[in-house]
């Protein structure tokens, strides 16, 4: 296995290091992605004039990725984000609002900005105002401003879904009590039982009366 190499940052990369770092990485995964791209250059130690000059071109790289970070987060920072969710009555989401959720929103108006650089402290999970910081190049961050709608007609759907649940629970009760046999009986059986002891009460009299003869 060929020995790591040492390359110096041209631009910012998550989990390698910052523009302007000397970092350690594999021979293939400088020459086969991070030259190509130019976010690094090679360091030779046997050169260090070399790299002193090329030290100083990053840190001038470095000072136009600010500038321009600054302009992108002038630009980030006079948006609104309008997202749309499924929301109740009391603002409440059916469920929350993400980074994803904002790296979509950004797309639509034309920034691409990755989710893994956007950062919430919490999921949004009520409808209103929100931010969000957005972390530009040069270790620039912009404030986003997210303002969560609730969708229309989410509501309304919901209550309808609560509606048919309800009346269904109510109508599985229902099936049920018809089906036990020991429910209690009608007002007319009752009357029914009630006329048949009563028959039975005069066939008990007339039957008295004839012994008595």
């Amino acid at each position: 296995m060929a020995s790591p190499i040492h390359v110096l940052l041209a631009r910012d990369l998550a989990g390698l290091g910052h523009i302007g770092d000397v970092v350690r990485v594999r021979p293939g995964y400088a020459r086969n992605f991070l030259f190509p791209r130019k976010i690094a250059l090679p360091v030779l130690p046997k050169r260090v004039q070399q790299l002193e000059h090329q030290k100083q071109l990053v840190r001038h790289r470095k000072r136009q990725l600010i500038t321009e970070s600054e302009q992108h987060k002038t630009k980030l920072e006079q948006l609104q984000l309008d997202i749309t969710a499924k929301a109740g009555k009391n603002g409440k989401l059916f469920g929350s609002v993400g980074t994803r959720d904002i790296e979509a929103a950004l797309r639509a108006q034309g920034y691409a900005t990755d989710h893994r650089d956007i950062k919430l402290q919490q999921p949004i999970k009520t409808v209103g105002l929100h931010t969000a910081a957005a972390r530009l190049e040069g270790g620039v961050t912009a404030t986003l401003r997210v303002m969560v709608v609730a969708q229309a007609g989410a509501q309304e759907q919901q209550e309808d879904q609560n509606e048919k649940q309800t009346l269904q629970e109510n109508q599985q009760q229902t099936s049920a009590q018809e089906g036990n046999p020991e429910q209690q009986e009608s007002p007319d059986d009752l009357e029914d039982m009630e006329l048949d002891d009563l028959g039975d009460e005069e066939e008990d009299e007339d039957r008295q009366a004839s012994s008595s003869d």
